[in-house]
């Protein structure tokens, strides 16, 4: 990657860089539209709203299309379904994710995007902007998967149900490593606490990355756009006793 360095360069001239990520349907867009709301700037053109996401999911089409694009050249649907462990971008990418860099980037406010394929390329995106911070929000494994069926349009996961919990560990244990390899730039956040405690969550951002985001509103979260009608069925404790290693990971996430 020897032909990023200007673009490193440049990026640390500028504002503060966020980047949310996470396993799908983990409050991702919840957190992206607060953070918007607050001043940063995600993105010029945003997916727009559809089922799924009624409010909108507050990604970034450029950033959005590059990660599909990348994972269609190595056969991996635009989910982004796959447990390949490394997924390696040739130098044409790499110049396209230059570009991204410098026409999303801004000097007067924070900047970064939101998408949940970007915990695929974690140590890309480090390398590339090493003064990023990085917000990773998580979600109990059995309201994900209850999530993604009721969404429905994921033609992988419902040809193959069970992937979706192996997708969930996959995607939180990155996650997770990253994490503990990178303790100062990165915050590990409950999706029930960007909701509903909107002011300790800012708070922390500040804290931790020498930010200074305003107060956010009091009327941040919608509890009716978090679903979690299973945690009354028989399902979560079905997910504990077939996928044991999903809820001891999520244990894990929940005391790091």
């Amino acid at each position: 990657m020897k032909n990023h360095l200007k673009t490193m360069e440049k990026a640390e001239s500028h504002s503060p860089i966020i980047i949310v990520t996470g396993m799908h349907r983990s409050g991702t867009s919840l957190t992206a539209s607060l953070l918007q709301r607050l001043g940063v700037n995600i993105g010029k053109r945003l997916v727009g709203a559809n089922y799924g996401n009624v409010k909108g999911h507050f990604e970034n089409v450029d950033f959005v299309e590059f990660h599909k694009g990348v994972l269609h050249d190595h056969n991996i649907d635009e989910l982004g379904c796959t447990f390949q462990s490394n997924i390696y971008l040739n130098s044409q990418q790499i110049e396209q994710a230059e570009s991204l860099i410098q026409n999303n980037q801004y000097s007067q406010h924070p900047w970064g995007w939101k998408d949940p394929r970007t915990t695929l390329f974690l140590n890309f995106w480090q390398e590339m902007l090493p003064p990023a911070h990085f917000i990773f929000v998580y979600r109990s494994p059995w309201e994900v998967v209850d999530s993604l069926y009721r969404r429905s349009t994921d033609l992988t996961l419902i040809k193959s149900p069970e992937l979706a919990v192996k997708m969930w560990m996959y995607y939180n244990k990155k996650v997770l490593d990253f994490y503990q390899e990178n303790h100062k730039q990165s915050l590990l956040v409950n999706v029930y606490k960007v909701g509903t405690k909107p002011q300790e969550f800012i708070q922390a951002i500040n804290t931790k990355f020498n930010l200074d985001l305003p107060t956010p509103p009091e009327d941040n979260f919608d509890p009716t756009l978090l679903v979690d009608n299973i945690l009354a069925t028989p399902r979560p404790q079905l997910i504990k006793q077939c996928f044991p290693d999903s809820s001891d990971l999520f244990t894990t996430r929940s005391i790091s």
